[in-house]
């Protein structure tokens, strides 16, 4: 009988007393399990207790920091791990294809992903391999996203040929960014601002306050995407918003003509 079974085995022993018997050893993570044994003649019985441990468990692998799946637009990414094992020892460490030096179960363990200058929402893994005293061993990864490129952004309306006449002008522009584009804004060249709103896709727009005056109008762009990336783009049109001036020249104020008047 062993501990968390329901019944005795019951073997019938040959003169001797000798016999081998597997016990099945539950999926434990270095802990003790009891394995009794009860003997027993045509006359009298005797019973015996062993208590053996078991480690049937890989070794577990946390993640610290940071989140899962999270994007990062620097050019390395700090992981920090936490790798434990009931047993309290490990005999084997791997990060990210690099070999740790005397593993302890529950250290820290801290490890970088170059991202490099090209990634644009690029996956990348962190392998980790650990095993136990008992060869128990865990495989598994972690994932994040690098993401160094900017979105590309194109500015639709106005055209640069255009003339504004009216006190608002819709600003409408495309961007583009495999992991999205997170916000958006547009500024004039007087201050005015405005916070651009998705049109589906990649679709863009904004309403910006047109100044009274008559003169080239410069418009900015700005696309931010998940990972802090920026793009600026600018594009420049005409308003006008002035009346023309009109002066009379003549005929003067209260001037009376007995012939064709000529007016300048």
């Amino acid at each position: 009988w062993r501990s968390g079974s329901r019944e005795w085995t019951v073997i019938d022993l040959q003169s001797g007393g000798a016999f081998s018997l597997t016990v099945d050893a539950p999926a434990l993570d270095a802990e003790d399990i009891v394995v009794s044994l009860r003997a027993r003649d045509a006359i009298q019985e005797s019973s015996l207790s062993r208590a053996v441990k078991v480690d049937r468990v890989a070794p577990a692998v946390a993640l610290q920091s940071p989140d899962a799946g999270s994007v990062h637009g620097t050019s390395a990414i700090a992981v920090a791990l936490v790798v434990t094992d009931g047993s309290g020892a490990l005999s084997e460490l791997s990060v990210n294809g690099q070999v740790v030096s005397n593993p302890m179960s529950g250290a820290v363990v801290m490890t970088s992903v170059d991202v490099p200058a090209s990634a644009n929402n690029t996956l990348l893994s962190v392998p980790v391999v650990a095993a136990d005293s008992r060869g128990n061993r865990a495989m598994t990864s972690f994932s994040f996203y690098g993401d160094r490129v900017a979105p590309q952004v194109t500015i639709t309306l106005p055209a640069t040929t255009d003339v504004i006449a009216t006190a608002t002008v819709m600003v409408t522009f495309t961007a583009v960014d495999p992991g999205g584009v997170a916000s958006a804004t547009c500024a004039t060249s007087t201050g005015a601002t405005s916070t651009a709103t998705s049109a589906g896709g990649n679709d863009w727009s904004c309403d910006l306050p047109v100044a009274v005056d008559e003169r080239p109008e410069t418009v900015t762009v700005v696309a931010l995407d998940a990972a802090g990336n920026s793009t600026t783009e600018r594009l420049t049109f005409a308003i006008d918003r002035v009346a023309p001036t009109v002066t009379v020249i003549e005929p003067l104020p209260g001037f009376i003509a007995g012939q064709p008047i000529t007016v300048r």
